[in-house]
């Protein structure tokens, strides 16, 4: 079985770059928060951009 450790990556989508370690044994939740849009409150963050690195 694997283990996703940290995910880490630079350009992609509306991150210039990003780090992030995942503790183990836990569930991990994703939220954002649409930075240009206020009314669209976490629409459009990137969260499902996460799935590409």
């Amino acid at each position: 079985m694997w283990k996703l450790k940290s995910i880490e990556a630079e350009n992609l989508c509306a991150f210039r770059s990003l780090a992030y370690t995942l503790q183990q044994g836990v569930t991990t939740l994703i939220f954002g928060n649409n930075k240009d849009n206020d009314s669209q409150q976490s629409n459009g963050a990137g969260k499902s951009a996460l799935l590409g690195v």
